[in-house]
């Protein structure tokens, strides 16, 4: 007992580290180690407790000499255009001082040279600088060369009445969807009207666009040819009259209300007179509507329309009347038939999915995309994913890309159901855990070897509160039941066997 009075009295001091307490040695912690530090080695000198610490080299770059470290002497030699200078006296290590010879520096294409003064530390000084014009290619206040904006600069095109108008400044450059808009806004007006004895039906000025087809439709008694873009209008060879007015007399079909007394008898060998010849003649219409009655002599003029040229050719048997579409042979142009927009050079940019799965800012310089680029980049973009909470493992931000499928899975006790896009967590009716605790400082109850263990977080015991009466031979009972069993002792009783039931084990007593 005195030499453990002894023992737990024993002095006891503290260690430090740079003044900051590292540990208390005493009775209970009385082992010190030593260990190994940055580049020094803890070694024990001769196993009486004299600790030493060696500092460690590598043999090559540094060595130690007698208890002193000592690096290793290296040779410096002059290359070219330098001189070496050793200036250790004394036996102190030696220093290398290295001069550079004197440098000529000269300027080549786009690069300007001055200066070059020797100073009294023979150092020369030169100041390299790029040339520039100063309007394509400036230099900023940063000292960095800034090339002049080669944004064009674009305007737009209005139509009227199917006519491209100028626009105000011509200097400036129109979009390739720009030109496509306005060309399709564009085109000619197609209209009827009538002379003399025709008729029209439904007049207005229809406009009609780059694409649309214009309709030339042959009404009663008229034959329409097109071959190779050109129409040709003609009476046919067997035409149907209602009447047909010569002059004198007229001619009228006969009908069940008015008979053909109307007609008087011709004879048809009769030679005709000039005046039956010059009362001839064909009807004009135009969409289907009487505009005109052309007689022999008059003169039928095609007259250009709207951004529309008329064309009128013969070869002394057939006339051929075409209309061609004015182009300016810059913006449109005409081949092959069908209008053509002159399309401008095309500036191409790109877009690209950054590691986020957005994409990344284009900024301001216009261009179009591909659609090889476009898919690519859409392809690339997303959504990020991970997993959170303190009892998550694995977490990482997982880049979700479009067409990807991410799957909900249910764990151990979990069950997941899925509706449309929602996704609904819960534990499962019959779950398996190795321990369930009662809240954050609550019991726990434990799997102890196919025992129920109850106890607290710390491991002591904790009560089993609100136990109801146990009925069968293996329910449990509670502390009611085992004070109605007790078995009291009397002064009259001479002997007494008590049961008395302790925690963990039963123990019988036999008192007299």
């Amino acid at each position: 007992m005195v030499a453990n009075e002894v023992g737990n009295r024993m002095a006891s001091f503290t260690t430090s580290v740079n003044g900051t307490k590292a540990e208390t040695i005493n009775n209970k912690n009385n082992d010190v180690n030593f260990v190994n530090g940055n580049a020094t080695t803890a070694r024990n000198v001769n196993n009486q407790g004299d600790i030493t610490f060696d500092v460690k080299v590598d043999g090559k770059t540094m060595n130690v000499v007698n208890g002193q470290l000592v690096a290793s002497n290296t040779q410096v030699v002059a290359g070219t255009n330098t001189t070496v200078t050793n200036t250790a006296a004394n036996g102190n290590p030696p220093i290398y001082k290295v001069d550079s010879r004197d440098t000529v520096l000269t300027g080549s294409q786009g690069v300007e040279v001055t200066g070059g003064t020797l100073d009294d530390s023979k150092i020369r000084t030169y100041n390299v600088a790029a040339k520039v014009d100063g309007t394509t290619i400036t230099i900023n206040n940063n000292g960095e060369l800034t090339a002049a904006s080669s944004t064009p600069e674009t305007t737009d095109l209005t139509v009227s009445d199917g006519k491209v108008n100028a626009p105000a400044d011509n200097t400036k450059l129109i979009t390739a969807a720009e030109v496509a808009e306005t060309i399709n806004q564009s085109g000619f007006n197609l209209t009827t009207s009538k002379t003399g004895t025709g008729t029209v039906t439904g007049t207005s000025n229809e406009l009609v666009n780059p694409g649309e087809t214009v309709t030339v439709e042959a009404g009663n008694n008229i034959a329409i040819t097109q071959v190779a873009g050109k129409v040709t209008v003609a009476t046919t060879m067997t035409p149907t009259f209602d009447r047909v007015t010569i002059n004198n007399p007229t001619i009228t079909t006969p009908t069940a209300e008015a008979p053909a007394v109307q007609r008087p008898t011709v004879n048809i060998t009769n030679a005709a007179t000039i005046g039956d010849l010059l009362n001839t003649g064909w009807n004009l219409q135009g969409n289907g509507k009487a505009v005109d009655f052309v007689q022999p002599y008059e003169t039928v003029n095609f007259k250009d329309g709207n951004a529309t040229t008329a064309v009128v050719t013969t070869d002394g048997t057939t006339s051929n009347v075409s209309y061609n579409v004015k182009v300016d042979g810059s913006t449109i142009m005409v081949e092959d038939g069908q209008l053509t927009a002159v399309i401008p050079e095309v500036k191409y940019g790109t877009v690209a999915a950054e590691e986020v799965g957005t994409i990344a800012d284009v900024g301001d310089t216009p261009g179009v995309v591909t659609s090889d680029n476009l898919v690519e980049a859409i392809n690339a973009s997303g959504w990020n994913v991970t997993a959170a909470g303190a009892n998550a493992t694995g977490s990482k931000n997982e880049l979700i890309n479009p067409g990807e499928t991410v799957t909900f899975q249910a764990g151990k006790n979990m069950t997941v159901v899925q509706s449309g896009n929602t996704f609904t967590y819960a534990t499962q009716d019959d779950v398996n855990f190795n321990s369930v605790q009662f809240g954050n400082n609550g019991p726990t109850i434990t799997n102890n070897g196919g025992n129920i263990n109850i106890a607290a977080p710390d491991g002591s015991p904790v009560r089993i509160t609100n136990v109801a009466p146990g009925k069968d031979g293996t329910d449990a009972v509670n502390v009611d039941q085992l004070k109605a069993h007790r078995t009291a002792v009397t002064g009259g009783t001479k002997y007494c066997f008590c049961n008395f039931i302790r925690r963990r084990r039963r123990q019988d007593y036999l008192y007299r």
